[in-house]
């Protein structure tokens, strides 16, 4: 009994060694926000890209470069993964709402300012842009 027991701990101890190791897991390195489409109140064209975070005001959506859209210029937001339960067509959102986008979000605990500068250098950009 004793030597099962010894041997079942070494083929514990032996599989965190040997088993995937933290820089071999993709997720761990690259977490991706949902993909979205985002229409504005004003136009017609759709912008679709990652949602990167969310704050009380707004999203950052990044295609291409990282960009700042005010909640009150989304007419409608459609992600292509989750389907409608995250889908939303209105321009005023509740709080519940953004905590639902949030969740979904490349950084759910939001951008705090050496992260965003961080984030902002990686993408070789200087500052956000934001959406008239």
């Amino acid at each position: 009994m004793r030597r099962a027991y010894l041997a079942a701990i070494a083929v514990l101890l032996t599989a965190c060694i040997h088993g995937t190791q933290l820089k071999d897991f993709r997720p761990a390195h690259s977490p991706d926000g949902a993909q979205l489409r985002l229409r504005l109140v004003d136009r017609k064209a759709v912008s679709i890209g990652e949602l990167f975070a969310v704050d009380s005001t707004g999203v950052l959506l990044f295609s291409g470069r990282l960009t700042h859209v005010r909640f009150e210029r989304i007419r409608a937001l459609d992600f292509v993964q989750l389907g409608a339960p995250y889908d939303m067509y209105t321009g005023r959102l509740g709080s519940a709402d953004i905590e639902h986008l949030r969740l979904v979000s490349r950084f759910p605990q939001g951008l705090d300012g050496p992260t965003l500068a961080r984030v902002l250098t990686a993408l070789g950009q200087d500052s956000v842009q934001e959406v008239p």
